[in-house]
């Protein structure tokens, strides 16, 4: 398996890295991290979707607001929905993609990421990022630099995406700021909830990156 190196949190260029090869795998080089990202295979889906379900709880709690807590059960449900199906919901016919994160010690399941390509998102050489979430005891560590960067390349590589949007909202701060840090801008919000509430977090944004593709 021919690796790619990830020179602060950058990904090389896919024609370097494994996932152009037949078996879509990505090992990370940095020995520190014993990181692989691979293909999701239906029997992760278990782990997957109690990942999703606890990413969302664990925000949720930092913040200890009711309303807060109720929308983090709201989306854990739409998460299960979500892998009840995985194809049909990335549009794996259009190119969409799931990968998984794996510690290459033990080979546990420790986060995801995917790439959902509607009709209309194909036409626009667009995707839209997803189920983008690292493990809550495994924060902290770049997984979710290395699951970003290598998405991103990803998508200009292999789908030959112009750009990449996410919906997500402020109870995720850190994301928010990593997106940020990797070229993402705002292209959009609007509030949820309670109108009359000044709290920030809830906000929920449209946050766009522009790709330049490899042809």
């Amino acid at each position: 398996m021919i690796n790619a190196m990830l020179p602060n949190g950058n990904c090389q260029p896919l024609e370097n890295c494994s996932i152009i090869s037949a078996n879509n795998h990505y090992r990370s080089d940095d020995p520190t991290r014993n990181v692989e990202i691979r293909m999701y295979k239906p029997e992760d889906r278990d782990v997957a979707r109690s990942l999703g379900v606890a990413g969302h709880l664990a925000s949720a709690d930092a913040v200890t607001q009711p309303f807060m807590y109720e929308r983090a059960v709201y989306w854990g449900e739409v998460v299960k929905r979500f892998y009840e199906d995985v194809p049909a919901n990335i549009n794996v016919k259009n190119g969409g993609c799931l990968f998984s994160a794996v510690d290459t010690k033990d080979g546990t399941l420790i986060g995801t990421i995917g790439l959902a390509v509607s009709d209309e998102d194909k036409k626009s050489r667009r995707a839209e990022l997803m189920r983008m979430v690292v493990a809550p005891d495994r924060r902290g560590e770049g997984i979710g630099k290395l699951l970003l960067a290598f998405i991103i390349e990803y998508a200009k590589v292999k789908l030959k995406c112009r750009s990449i949007r996410l919906m997500t909202n402020s109870l995720f701060a850190a994301a928010v700021h990593l997106y940020e840090k990797y070229g993402f801008v705002n292209v959009g919000a609007k509030r949820m909830g309670d109108a009359q509430s000044s709290v920030d977090f809830k906000w929920v944004y449209e946050l766009e990156k522009q790709l330049q593709f490899v042809q």
